[in-house]
């Protein structure tokens, strides 16, 4: 077998490799050592601080100049989805610690000292945070940067049911926000993003689709109301008055119900003494997905009077109103009709007494109680002033009472009067006034009041012996 001999000339070049191996190396480790000399004290070059270059100065240089360089931004900018908020480090108990500020000054560099050379340097700045000032802006954060779940819920609009979705909330995850403010400031930012956590909602769609279709289903139902040759045969929409809103979902509700069916009663000119089986029959024919056709029996009337409507001094156009408005106040289960055992019925002769619209010149044509100033009775003539119609008065229209319980009070106070009733004072402060109180003129402490107190029904019925 052949046999390589190294030759002098191959023996001479190697030993030159080696050499030059070794000389790079020294001068490798010369330079090196060069370079961590003389910058164990002094920041390597293209070192910054904050965006602030401090690149080949002294430590301790630098560390003196720490205070005067803005390490911290003026604001810091707190961001979620919509919501901002600008805090000062200050206001977040966030403060520069210069001192671990500077350690890291001669510990964030690579280990090869010339390598530092021609890389770059960004030296983060060591935060301090105030645990008690932290925790107060914390708690204030989570207030701003929350936002409950919405949960799902059975909506009602023109008459139709349907559902909303529920939607998912948040909140400040308040164990990850100071970690995120501090790394963003140590790096010189001065917009955070705030994590926060999802809110689930307790109530979805799906918990409310059962109700909804029950609803649906007792909206079809068939409810028709009778009396004499009246009828109402309810829709859909009138149906859906009867329900009330009970933890996101809808329920059918007695009180309701009945609001509904005196309102019909009374389109038909009816005090229904049957008004709470209908209720109840109403209610169990939705339930049970009956149709329901049901007859008013009307209270039975122990005492009947009647009336006539007349004009002085005032255009005939507003006799219509008037008319309409003292049957709805005779016919209102809280006036002098003692919940239909009394009946006023307008005619137009021979009547027990007379209501009169009248000119506010013309009031004194009714004898010397009457004024051009209010409205009065002097039987068996009830008499509105034609201006207290029109405006109220100043002391009603200042407590904020509307113009249609004005008439109200008016139509009953003066009608009281013919029943027999003298005026009347307020029983007390913030109680209702009775209806004889004089209203018009001052409340002596007491609430405005349309309708006869339950006292002065009371004594109406002795009176009538009901």
């Amino acid at each position: 077998m052949k046999r390589w001999l190294r030759t002098p000339q191959r023996i001479l070049q190697s030993r030159r490799t080696r050499q030059a191996a070794l000389l790079a190396v020294a001068i490798l480790v010369l330079v090196n050592g060069f370079c961590w000399l003389w910058y164990r004290s002094r920041t390597y070059p293209n070192t910054t601080i904050s965006g602030n270059n401090i690149g080949n100065r002294s430590i301790s240089e630098v560390s003196k100049d720490l205070s005067k360089i803005s390490l911290l931004p003026v604001t810091v900018t707190l961001q979620y989805k919509d919501k901002t908020t600008k805090l000062s480090p200050s206001e977040l108990g966030m403060r520069v610690d210069e001192a671990e500020t500077t350690k890291m000054l001669k510990t964030k560099r690579s280990w090869l000292p010339v390598w530092n050379l021609f890389s770059g340097h960004k030296i983060d700045t060591y935060i301090r945070v105030d645990e008690k000032v932290y925790k107060t802006a914390q708690d204030k954060l989570a207030q701003t940067y929350r936002q409950d779940a919405t949960n799902a819920r059975i909506s009602l609009k023109d008459g139709e049911f349907s559902i909303e979705p529920e939607a998912a909330g948040y909140k400040l995850d308040e164990q990850a926000t100071g970690n995120t403010i501090v790394l963003a400031l140590r790096r010189g930012q001065n917009v955070v993003q705030l994590p926060t956590t999802t809110l689930t909602a307790q109530i979805t769609k799906d918990k409310l689709t059962a109700n909804l279709v029950a609803i649906q289903k007792q909206q079809t139902i068939s409810i028709t109301f009778r009396y004499q040759a009246k009828s109402k045969k309810l829709t859909s929409k009138d149906i859906s008055t009867w329900y009330v809103v009970a933890d996101s979902a809808y329920v059918l509700s007695d009180a309701q119900i009945k609001t509904s069916i005196t309102a019909i009663a009374r389109s038909f000119g009816v005090i229904p003494q049957n008004t709470n089986e209908a209720v109840a029959a109403s209610k169990r024919a939705l339930q049970q997905s009956e149709a329901l056709d049901f007859t008013f029996v009307p209270m039975p009337a122990s005492k009947t009077f009647t009336y006539c409507v007349r004009l002085r001094g005032v255009d005939a156009s507003y006799q219509a109103g008037l008319e309409s408005k003292l049957k709805a106040v005779y016919a209102d289960e809280r006036g002098w009709n003692l919940g239909g055992r009394v009946s006023y019925v307008q005619v137009d002769s021979g009547c027990s007494f007379t209501v009169w619209l009248t000119a506010a010149d013309q009031m004194p044509t009714f004898g010397s109680i009457c004024d051009s100033q209010w409205s009065c009775e002097v039987s068996p003539n009830v008499v509105i002033n034609f201006d207290r119609w029109r405006f109220a008065s100043t002391a009603w229209n200042n407590g904020g009472g509307s113009l249609e319980d004005y008439r109200a009070m008016v139509i009953n106070h003066e009608t009281g009067h013919w029943l027999g009733f003298g005026h009347r004072n307020c029983p007390g402060a913030g109680q209702a006034a009775p209806v004889m109180q004089q209203q018009s003129i001052d409340l002596q402490g007491c609430t405005f009041n349309p309708w006869p107190t339950s006292g002065e029904l009371d004594t109406l019925k002795s009176w009538l012996n009901i």
